[in-house]
C-alpha cells in the first residue's frame, strides 16, 4: 500500500499496489518521488507512482517475470537499486547480475533504453553526480565504478576503485564523492 503521512496520527491508505512481491524485502522511492520500486526475494516491480491513487506498473523483473502494461523497463535480473540524474530525464536502474541501464524516462508511460553499464556483481547502488555527467555504481563484490555519461547511449568508465568493505548506499556532495 501507499499512505499518506502527513498526520501520522491519522495514517490514510492512498492507493493498494497489487501483484507485488511478498515478502516485500524493500521499497524505495526516485528523488523525484515518482517512480517506486518494491524487491521481493526473487522479483522487482516498478511501479509510476505520479499520481499516488492511481499507480502503475511499470515492469517486473526477476524470476516471475511478466511484461507490465505500458512501456516496460526490462531488466536482466532483479532491480536492487535506482536513482534519477538531477539534470535530465534518465533514470540509471541496477541488478542483481551487475547491470545498469540508463533509460529515458521523460515519457514515464514509454521509458526506453539509452544505455547500458556492466560491472562484476550485483549493483547495490548508483548515484548521479550533481551536474548529471558522471554516474557511479557499487556492486556487491566490492568495486565502486564511476562512468561518463555524457553521452548517455555511449557510457565510458573512467576510473574503478576497491574500498576494505562492499558499499552498499553512496551519493555525491557538492565538491564530489
Amino acid at each position: 500500500r501507499i499512505w499518506d503521512l502527513t498526520r501520522p496520527a491519522h495514517l490514510t491508505p492512498v492507493a493498494t499496489l497489487h501483484g507485488v512481491p511478498s515478502p516485500a524485502v524493500s521499497a524505495f522511492f526516485s528523488p523525484d518521488g515518482h517512480l517506486l520500486t518494491v524487491t521481493g526475494q526473487e522479483t522487482s516491480q516498478l511501479w509510476d507512482v505520479t499520481t499516488p491513487h492511481n499507480p502503475r506498473l511499470l515492469s517486473t523483473s526477476g524470476a516471475a517475470r511478466r511484461p507490465a502494461a505500458a512501456g516496460p523497463i526490462v531488466m536482466s535480473g532483479a532491480i536492487q537499486t535506482l536513482n534519477r540524474s538531477p539534470t535530465a530525464p534518465i533514470l540509471a536502474v541496477g541488478t542483481d547480475t551487475g547491470t545498469t541501464g540508463l533509460w529515458d524516462v521523460s515519457d514515464p508511460s514509454r521509458p526506453h533504453e539509452i544505455g547500458r553499464l556492466d560491472q562484476s556483481g550485483a549493483i547495490m547502488a548508483v548515484a548521479f553526480s550533481a551536474d548529471g555527467r558522471t554516474l557511479a555504481t557499487a556492486a556487491l563484490n566490492g568495486s565502486i565504478a564511476l562512468w561518463d555519461i555524457e553521452s548517455p547511449a555511449d557510457p565510458r568508465q573512467v576510473l574503478t576503485v576497491t574500498p576494505p568493505a562492499p558499499v552498499l548506499a553512496m551519493g555525491f556532495g557538492p565538491a564530489g564523492l
